[in-house]
Formats: C-alpha cells, sequence, structure tokens
C-alpha cells in the first residue's frame, strides 16, 4: 500500500521514478514479498539420498507469478527453486530461493537436503544481489498420477492448516509438470 502511494504521490509512470523517487517503498514491498523461507534448518550431514527412475527428471508449476521447480536427478541429488515476482508501474521485482543437496524419495515423502541454499534479490533494473542461505530441509508429501504429473505438498505449510485439509490444500500443494 505504501508503495502504490507513494507512486500516485510522485506521480511516477516508469520505473526510473519508482526507483529513484520510491525506493525505500520499493525496497519493503520486495522485503515482504520474499518466499517464505521453508523447511526446517538441517541437523547434522545429509543422509545419502535415493530417488526411483520414474521420478528422475525436472518437474515445475508457474502461475501468477510464482514458480516451483523441484529438480530429481539420478544422481540422488537436487533441488527445490521457489519464486515469486511482480510487476509495479515497470518496476520488476523478483526474489527466489534454491534449496540444492541430496534428495530422499519414500513412499509418500520426497526430501531435499538443502546443503546449498542460495537466495537471490531483483529490484526493478538494479543488479540482482546473491546470498547464501541457511542449509535446511524441505519436505512434500507427493503423489504421482500419472507420467507428466508430480503433485506436492509443502508439509511445513501443511502444518499451519491442522484442521483444514482444504485450506492445506489449496496453500499448500502444486500441481508439478514434467519439463
Amino acid at each position: 500500500m505504501a508503495l502504490a502511494t507513494c507512486i500516485q504521490n510522485e506521480g511516477c509512470k516508469e520505473a526510473t521514478c519508482v526507483e529513484t523517487k520510491c525506493k525505500p517503498s520499493v525496497d519493503d514491498c520486495v522485503a515482504s514479498s520474499a518466499p517464505k523461507q521453508g523447511g526446517a534448518p538441517l541437523q547434522g550431514a545429509a543422509p545419502a539420498g535415493s530417488v526411483p527412475a520414474d521420478l528422475v527428471g525436472v518437474w515445475s508449476r508457474t502461475a501468477y507469478g510464482s514458480t516451483h521447480t523441484l529438480t530429481l536427478n539420478a544422481d540422488c541429488s537436487g533441488s527445490f527453486f521457489k519464486s515469486i515476482a511482480s510487476d509495479n508501474a515497470g518496476c520488476i521485482q523478483l526474489n527466489s530461493t534454491t534449496a540444492t543437496g541430496n534428495v530422499v524419495v519414500a513412499a509418500d515423502k520426497i526430501t531435499v537436503y538443502g546443503t546449498d541454499v542460495v537466495n537471490v534479490q531483483k529490484i526493478c533494473s538494479a543488479n540482482s544481489t546473491r546470498t547464501a542461505g541457511s542449509p535446511s530441509t524441505q519436505e512434500f508429501g507427493f503423489m504421482h498420477p500419472d507420467a507428466a504429473t508430480l503433485v506436492i505438498v509443502d508439509a511445513v505449510c501443511a502444518k499451519d492448516y491442522p484442521d483444514s485439509p482444504s485450506s492445506a490444500n489449496l496453500y499448500c500443494r502444486d500441481e508439478l509438470t514434467r519439463m
């Protein structure tokens, strides 16, 4: 709201104006729209991975400015990428996090042990900034209904809705497509 007010008060019609006259509001807006850090801190070393052959590949979904990509490699490594992008008066803002490490697939759970975590932030035309994140564990319930579809449910998100499976399904579920 503060960013929109600043843009209106300053009469900004282009990204350069927004960047120069509304920088504090842009910074606050970008910080508040950063993807929520998921998972739990990684305790100790990551276990050896295990990825079934039928799940090996890149699975992704992009909708409404948000992208989630799960990469599962035959060598049992992989990554989980999540980003959110928005456009305000021509000023594109992007926040993303990629957690890379070993992947363990169990009967109904995929766990990414992110030993290498990278956060990227880009505001308008400025260069992007990359920072190292803390090692983390990303856990997902999953279903694999067909060869082209992988449905994941973020376990940390789902814990926010213990009494409402429909809310967990709405907010925590992603239907990824094999790329």
